[in-house]
């Protein structure tokens, strides 16, 4: 994370409970930031858990420090809806094909052939809906997480606003009524 006392600007006069604030919270994001080390939780399969790591991976290798332990459960949700999608993904082809190689057999009026085309059918309709679905899914914790580049705009720290250092200002006041005396 970053060094939150290296924030502390050396124009601005802190209270002595501000500088002790902006400490706790470096403190606070350090003790977040080292955590569990970015395990994955039990609950997830196979799939999802190799698409965890994948993804701690490469936030490690970015060196991003925007998630903590805090985002594990949600990053799990997400490699399981990833993890959900891509096996529909990897069905539907093959249904497709069983369907297509089903419609050019010779299966005139044959009531089994057709029931297995409707049961087909019906499957690689829901394959589809419960594919949208897991996108869906996944996309929208991708941006709450900060996996897409709309998601890391938003993960942005937000720049404090500057305050007007009083001593600054009363010193700019000064210097201009100096020079206009000068003159």
């Amino acid at each position: 994370p970053k060094n939150l006392a290296s924030q502390i600007s050396p124009n601005h006069h802190y209270s002595k409970a501000e500088k002790a604030e902006i400490l706790r919270r470096q403190e606070l994001e350090e003790a977040l930031a080292k955590g569990s080390g970015f395990l994955p939780p039990e609950w997830i399969g196979v799939a999802s858990k190799k698409i965890f790591n994948e993804v701690i991976d490469q936030y490690r290798k970015l060196g991003l420090t925007y998630l903590n332990d805090l985002d594990m459960n949600t990053l799990a949700m997400y490699a399981d809806a990833l993890a959900e999608y891509l096996t529909y993904k990897s069905e539907l082809p093959k249904i497709r094909d069983d369907i297509r190689k089903l419609r050019e057999s010779d299966w005139e009026d044959d009531e089994e052939h057709a029931k297995y085309l409707v049961t087909l059918t019906k499957a690689k309709g829901q394959a589809e809906k419960n594919m949208l679905v897991q996108q869906r899914i996944f996309l929208d914790l991708a941006k709450t997480l900060g996996l897409t580049p709309e998601g890391r705009i938003k993960m942005k720290p937000v720049q404090e606003e500057k305050k007007p250092d009083a001593v600054a200002w009363f010193q700019s006041i000064m210097n201009v009524s100096r020079k206009g005396s000068d003159a």
